[in-house]
């Protein structure tokens, strides 16, 4: 059975001031977002914790990824934004810091559901790092038709099928594609801190805000071992396989963040949980 949604909170005060939040979560910008829970912490000390934990329905990312609801917590799960290790300048370490031991196991309910059935949005099942998959395959026609295709088919497809896959990607995804860790020999994602969180292209043009940005119209990214650019489809296709390789490297290592996270604040929540899960989809 997936789980549809995350149950809003009745405080009307949380509902207003969600949308805001999760936009920054969204856009993987850690210190917008920190910023604005330290004010609500502040401001409105009784309920910014409903704030972090409450949905917000028909928002959509800068990719234009439309979601019907989701909160800050379980977007920057889904996201990938996270470490088992101290460096708290991921998103979702960030947040779970901010939550109160009696409000963690409302948020493990929420981890644990992206972990396993997700949420179902627009008809889509989004479970963690799922947006990966259309741009592995995408890379794998990339590298299968690449003897076969013409130099100006291999430049369409680069640049409008894998850009548009990588387009899709969560931003905090498109921050670790960019960071400048040598991707050769294969990086130890699990104990790297967060990456940069405003990154910039060969030749030092910033890749976000991505509606203003040519990715997945005028080129794809790549990794060429040690930078993150914009090359040729000649030049990519001596990239794409390790690049494959690190991603799905990636995504495995956050699979296991986020189950060693979950036991982690387990161990340390209290009250159990009655609001803020995802109610079951109703029958027929």
């Amino acid at each position: 059975m997936i789980n549809r949604h995350i149950l809003r909170t009745k405080d009307d005060v949380a509902t207003k001031q969600t949308p805001p939040l999760l936009q920054h979560v969204m856009n993987g910008d850690f210190e917008a977002a920190n910023a604005y829970v330290l004010a609500l912490k502040q401001s409105k000390p009784t309920t910014f914790q409903d704030v972090i934990l409450n949905a917000t329905a028909g928002i959509e990312t800068s990719s234009r990824r439309r979601w019907e609801s989701i909160s800050p917590l379980a977007f920057a799960a889904w996201a990938g934004d996270f470490s088992d290790q101290p460096d708290q300048r991921y998103m979702l370490n960030m947040l779970l810091r901010h939550l109160p031991s009696h409000y963690l196991q409302r948020a493990i309910k929420q981890l644990q559901l992206m972990q396993t059935s997700g949420t179902k949005q627009f008809g889509e099942i989004r479970n963690m790092m799922s947006a990966f998959q259309p741009l592995d395959a995408s890379y794998a026609s990339y590298d299968y038709h690449f003897k076969t295709r013409t130099n100006e088919e291999r430049d369409a497809y680069w640049n409008q099928r894998v850009g548009a896959a990588q387009r899709q990607l969560p931003c905090f995804a498109l921050q670790e594609f960019c960071r400048p860790t040598p991707w050769k020999p294969m990086p130890d994602f699990m104990n790297l801190p967060a990456p940069p969180r405003h990154p910039k292209l060969a030749g030092g043009t910033p890749l976000f805000p991505l509606s203003d940005s040519g990715l997945g119209v005028t080129f794809a990214l790549y990794h060429y071992g040690w930078i993150g650019g914009e090359p040729t489809s000649g030049n990519a296709g001596m990239t794409v396989g390790f690049n494959r390789e690190v991603l799905r490297h990636l995504c495995e290592t956050k699979k296991k963040q986020l189950v060693s996270i979950i036991q982690q604040h387990i161990a340390t929540s209290s009250t159990p949980a009655t609001q803020g899960e995802w109610p079951q989809e109703a029958s027929g």
